[in-house]
């Protein structure tokens, strides 16, 4: 398909699979032809984001390097859409977690952001006001914090309030209504949390001092080597999809979780070649859902035949990590359909050599690593100059082409 004259010049099209998109909604058209203006922040490494359920606020969890200490930090953008019709200025919230954060989820009920470590669970609130610039600050969003013990696998809001994280053949559930708050700052569990080194010695750092509140009951799995490291809660119908990996598992497992009758897997799905790393669905189709991982394959599971269908190379582009439904950073416009994504270096191009190259009327320097020629795209940008870009797309009836992001012709050191 040739580019609609709109379409993004950061945005490629091949002829090897034949697409096409309906005009209804015309949203639909517009991705479909890149019709877009393009924005970045500069964020840390990320490591996951995720999106509200109604799409109320945007959420990146990234890991934050400093000294020798690895922590994670939450960055959210809420959206409301009665007086911005785009995403409001971001919050960052120190989560005080004491290692490398993998797993979060939302509760957009109470308006909670939960984010997990391998020995506790926190959870922030996104709909107060506040400003926070400072690690000290962050506290005023805590409002649990959960100790997890043997369970480090996947985090998954329920229905009436039940939050689920997984561990190896079981599961611990948190009824979040019942639970004791960091209100007016205090802790919470029994004892002080203490992080300890390799050689058992204690360590120091910015996290929290709660150990947390146990889990309000817990599931033994059926089958006793099921280590579910991503969940999805499919809410048309009622069902809470689990996937394995390789790493912690050793096997690519997708199945559908009965928590109420023994954890037993009631639909076991086959077809990735891979680790699945994310799960979606729609809430106005109870029979289809969406997973995504590093296989090259696209599925679209139905519940009708329980596997899943080829549908298109969606998955060969370079570090594709997480790519959700969302308003985007931008000027106010009629249209605001938009995506946002984000980008993990790799291939560590920016310290390595450089070479100069004209074109656009300008002399750039490209990384000579790097994974794409510079008349890649329609325009010159290298994203592996950027450290960990977190790009906004929106999408538009007539997009301001222009808006793109800047690629930094910064010169390196040369060997």
């Amino acid at each position: 398909m040739p580019p609609h004259s709109r379409s993004s010049r950061l945005s490629r099209f091949g002829s090897v699979h034949a697409t096409s998109a309906s005009d209804n909604p015309p949203t639909a058209q517009m991705i479909h032809q890149a019709r877009c203006k393009i924005t970045e922040k500069k964020i840390s490494s990320p490591v996951a984001a995720q999106v509200s359920s109604d799409s109320s606020c945007l959420a990146v969890l990234v890991m934050v390097r400093r000294q020798e200490l690895k922590y994670p930090v939450l960055h959210y953008y809420r959206h409301e859409e009665d007086t911005n019709p785009v995403y409001a200025a971001g919050v960052t919230i120190f989560t005080e977690l004491s290692d490398i954060a993998y797993h979060m989820t939302t509760d957009e009920e109470r308006k909670l952001l939960f984010v997990s470590d391998g020995t506790r669970v926190k959870s922030f609130r996104w709909d107060t006001d506040i400003t926070i610039s400072r690690h000290e600050e962050s506290t005023g969003a805590a409002v649990h914090t959960m100790r997890c013990d043997r369970y480090e696998g996947a985090i998954e809001m329920l229905p009436n309030g039940y939050l689920v994280r997984a561990g190896r053949g079981e599961a611990a559930i948190w009824d979040l209504d019942t639970l004791k708050t960091h209100e007016g700052g205090r802790r919470i569990g029994t004892g002080r949390f203490v992080e300890y080194g390799p050689f058992d010695e204690e360590r120091t750092g910015p996290w929290g001092k709660s150990t947390g509140s146990h889990p309000t009951s817990t599931v033994n799995f059926e089958e006793k080597t099921l280590y579910p490291w991503v969940f999805h809660y499919h809410r048309p119908a009622a069902k809470l999809l689990a996937a394995e990996t390789q790493n912690g598992s050793g096997r690519h497992g997708y199945v559908s979780l009965d928590l109420e009758h023994g954890g037993r897997a009631a639909v076991q799905y086959t077809g990735h070649a891979g680790d699945v790393h994310a799960i979606s669905s729609s809430a106005g189709d109870p029979n289809t859902f969406a997973t995504a991982c590093a296989d090259s394959l696209d599925p679209d599971d139905s519940e009708a035949n329980q596997a899943p269908k080829r549908a298109r190379n969606a998955h060969a582009g370079r570090n594709v990590r997480q790519r959700t439904s969302s308003p985007s950073e931008g000027e106010d416009d009629e249209d605001n359909d938009s995506m946002s994504s984000f980008d993990e270096d790799e291939e560590d191009d920016y310290d390595g050599d450089y070479d100069p190259v004209a074109r656009n009327g300008g002399e750039y320097l490209w990384p000579h690593r790097a994974s794409k020629r510079e008349d890649y795209y329609g325009y010159t940008y290298s994203e592996s100059a950027h450290r960990n870009p977190l790009f906004g797309y929106q999408f538009k009836e007539t997009p301001d082409k222009k808006i793109l992001p800047l690629y930094e012709r910064m010169r390196l050191r040369r060997r």
